[in-house]
């Protein structure tokens, strides 16, 4: 089917009709285009991966109730991604999937059933945790980005339809884990978890990759906020869930485990690049309002 250059389809068609959409894409300044276009190559490659760690956990679930909507979450994070990728390719045509311009959703996919003993381990490690929690904030920063940039409104309404989809598969997953705790793997479940978020937050704050460090004050205070608001929404949603999934009295033990593994990475930010982190700087700084485990 032909697209125009207002709205790209969901890998399943939506449920709803398009407006016409007035914004071109070609209004959108360069550089809005191309953070856009990164934007959207990452998410695809966080969706990719998730959708093949949902693959893995289907193989080997519990039951073929499990096994035929983890397919179907597979499915749609695939389409997820490869949206992601069409949209990328639109913002920045000189560079599309397959020409390197791209990285590929999937190729490092972790297969789920052996990121630990237990199914329920390896299910909260890759969903409530993991790929996950990292899919779910790059979407949330991609929609504020989206907006900011004052993008056609049928992007959002893309972006929103991938949103909708998250949350069911969220509350079904949340459910399956709930029924895992009553059934007797309730430690099991909780060493996951605080696995899972340690893992997070190295590939939230990502060490190993240097990030731009505005100099002129209120750049690098506008950077560090940013970074470290979508760092806490993503701590805020993993503790949150452990009441959802009958685990609440972890909650403390999680945002200390959290504070930690935050802190280790800001420092080997540091070891590795012989400078402290934009968030970090920030926070030494007095340009974040609470720099809490930062400083």
């Amino acid at each position: 089917m032909k697209t125009t250059d207002a709205a790209v389809p969901m890998g399943a068609a939506p449920r709803h009709r398009r407006r016409q959409d007035p914004t071109p894409w070609s209004t959108l300044p360069p550089y809005a285009r191309q953070r856009l276009a990164a934007a959207f190559a990452e998410l695809a490659v966080h969706k990719g991966d998730f959708a093949a760690a949902l693959l893995a956990l289907a193989r080997c679930a519990p039951g073929e109730g499990h096994r035929d909507l983890l397919r179907l979450h597979s499915a749609e994070q695939r389409g997820h991604a490869e949206l992601c990728l069409r949209y990328a390719a639109r913002l920045r045509p000189q560079a599309g999937p397959g020409d390197g311009g791209f990285p590929q959703p999937g190729r490092a996919g972790t297969c789920a059933a052996e990121l630990g003993p237990g199914w329920y381990a390896a299910l909260v490690r890759s969903c409530l945790t993991g790929e996950g929690a990292l899919a779910t904030a790059a979407l949330g920063a991609l929609r504020d980005a989206a907006r900011a940039a004052c993008a056609p409104s049928a992007l959002d309404d893309d972006l929103a339809a991938m949103a909708r989809e998250d949350a069911v598969r969220h509350a079904h997953v949340v459910a399956v884990v709930r029924d895992g705790v009553l059934s007797g793997h309730a430690e099991r479940v909780a060493r996951a978890h605080g696995e899972g978020v340690e893992a997070t937050v190295r590939a939230l704050v990502q060490p190993r990759r240097r990030t731009m460090t505005p100099m002129v004050p209120v750049a690098l205070a506008q950077r560090a906020t940013l970074l470290s608001g979508r760092w806490d929404a993503v701590r805020d949603r993993l503790v949150a869930q452990l009441a959802l999934i009958g685990l609440e009295s972890y909650a403390a033990e999680t945002r200390r485990r959290w504070d930690a593994a935050q802190v280790r990475a800001l420092d080997e930010y540091r070891d590795r690049w012989g400078a402290p982190h934009v968030v970090r700087r920030a926070a030494a700084a007095g340009l974040l309002p609470a720099p809490g485990a930062l400083s």
